[in-house]
């Protein structure tokens, strides 16, 4: 439990008023998904106090991802480039991309938000229905577009998001899986606040590239490396 008024020892956090093994705890919880309120529950903190610890490692997330993706170079052979419209174009003759990205030759995917369009990518997202445009570098570039409707998506990356992943083949398709696994966690919040979307899009672009392995370390991981503020 957290102790009153004074710092304990924790590696994964500075200034720690949370053990070091109820803090563990708490990533372990959050590693398999379960809401804040179960949380509280199960490791007797506040709520408060796990949504503000929960923030801090979504933030933390945030930044690896971030700085995975300036590590990433140039576009590869075989990777792919996309943005994601609303279907046939919307109303706008000249639509914005509501999310851009990249499919790395790892199959891991990283996903940015153009400025103020926070509010259409949730609700692209959430509806399920958008047009994806991508390129990808051969011998020269080719680009590729196709509608995408989520209500007909792969079920399996909602449990499984690597055994899913396995069976891909192209990019198109493994961004389609990633928008799948997103909306499947964001219909689980009845409402986001402003500026939480990035956050949480994060957070699903970590999960699902981790994939198969185990998440708990890997938060771990860089939690040790950078503990929380």
């Amino acid at each position: 439990m957290a102790s009153r008024g004074r710092a304990v020892k924790n590696r994964y956090v500075q200034r720690a008023k949370l053990s070091e093994r109820d803090f563990r705890r708490l990533v372990g919880l959050f590693a398999l998904d379960f809401d804040a309120t179960r949380i509280a529950k199960d490791t007797g903190l506040s709520r408060s106090t796990v949504n503000s610890y929960l923030r801090r490692i979504r933030l933390r997330l945030a930044e690896h991802c971030l700085l995975q993706a300036m590590e990433g170079g140039p576009l590869a052979p075989g990777e792919v480039l996309f943005m994601v419209f609303p279907p046939n174009g919307g109303a706008d003759p000249q639509p914005m991309p509501v999310l851009t990205g990249l499919v790395r030759g790892d199959k891991t995917v990283q996903l940015e938000i153009p400025p103020d369009r926070e509010r259409d990518a949730l609700r692209r997202i959430l509806r399920g229905r958008m047009h994806f445009k991508g390129w990808y570098q051969e011998e020269c570039v080719v680009g590729f577009s196709r509608e995408i409707d989520l209500d007909f998506a792969n079920a399996a990356v909602f449990y499984d998001p690597a055994g899913a992943c396995a069976e891909v083949t192209s990019g198109g398709e493994l961004v389609e899986l990633f928008l799948s696994f997103v909306r499947f966690r964001l219909t689980r919040f009845r409402g986001l606040a402003h500026g939480e979307l990035r956050l949480h899009l994060k957070e699903c672009e970590f999960r699902f590239n981790v994939g198969g392995r185990d998440l708990k370390a890997a938060i771990l991981s860089i939690l040790k490396r950078r503990p929380l503020p």
